[in-house]
């Protein structure tokens, strides 16, 4: 990948050009609507790859759109900027919602049987978002639209090189319950750092590969496809300085000790204590 400063302001205005003739030719609305001020909007990351993914989306919205509009645009959220394209068109059901970004997928309504094409563009779509450290998600209801939203870290320019700061920091965070990932982003909403995203200890690993700049990995112990013991194992290989603090609700002296010798600097118990976690963060980061 080439990580690049790239204005995200920039990026929506040009695709809105870019798409503006041909959607009016359908007879449809475009609006485009940023989340932040120009000055704000600059990020690093793959220029090309992001300007991709928004082109597959919005092609897919305007395939299947006949009438009303389509809305691109981003908001800020916890270290993340929040992507969405938005559309009135045919919707897509419920059964297929989880099957939509698979290879050769496409809706089963007679609406689309005359559409071609070999259904791989949300499958890449999926896999680009991921490269970039985010998540891509859909919702849908048939015969009023969808709307497609992925996230991507907010890791602006830095503005100076003096000492690093916790704003500057970038936090691999690898747990597949839902509940706990929205308690970790209010327990470090006031940090001001940037959050990356992993479902499962495959994910973890690649997103250590795909993003040398992460300072530090907060993993759940027990996760789907790979746990996080072994998940910890790989990276440390890839990284032996990055530090990983572990992270489980089970409270036994043997999985305290697994997860050292697999690797990890320090064990957290869940419910996880804010005041507990920052400064275990500090201690690893600035030791």
């Amino acid at each position: 990948m080439q990580q690049v400063d790239t204005s995200v302001n920039k990026l929506l205005h040009d695709l809105t050009a870019f798409f503006r003739l041909e959607i009016r030719k359908k007879g449809l609305r475009l609006k485009c609507t940023p989340g932040l001020p120009d000055n704000e909007s600059t990020i690093i990351t793959d220029s090309a790859k992001l300007t991709q993914i928004l082109t597959n989306l919005v092609n897919n919205a305007l395939k299947f759109t006949v009438k009303g509009g389509i809305e691109i645009g981003y908001t800020r959220g916890n270290g993340t900027l929040e992507f969405y394209v938005k559309d009135t068109g045919i919707g897509i059901p419920v059964a297929m919602q989880e099957k939509i970004f698979e290879r050769f997928i496409q809706v089963d309504n007679p609406l689309t049987r005359e559409i071609e094409g070999s259904g791989l563009g949300l499958s890449i779509t999926k896999a680009y978002v991921a490269m970039l450290g985010g998540t891509i998600t859909v919702d849908s209801e048939e015969g009023k639209g969808s709307t497609f939203s992925f996230t991507l870290p907010y890791n602006p320019p830095a503005t100076t090189t003096s000492a690093k700061a916790i704003s500057s920091l970038l936090l691999l965070i690898a747990e597949d319950d839902d509940i706990t990932r929205i308690l970790l982003k209010r327990i470090l909403k006031d940090e001001n750092m940037s959050i990356l995203y992993a479902h499962n200890g495959q994910e973890a690993i690649d997103l250590a590969k795909l993003h040398p700049e992460i300072n530090l990995v907060l993993m759940d112990i027990k996760m789907p496809l790979l746990n996080g013991y072994e998940a910890t194992r790989q990276i440390k290989k890839l990284r032996p300085d990055l530090p990983v603090i572990a992270q489980t609700a089970l409270h036994a002296t043997e999985d305290r000790e697994k997860a050292i010798q697999a690797g990890c600097d320090r064990f957290i118990k869940k419910p996880i204590s804010k005041k507990e976690l920052i400064m275990m963060m500090h201690e690893l980061l600035y030791r």
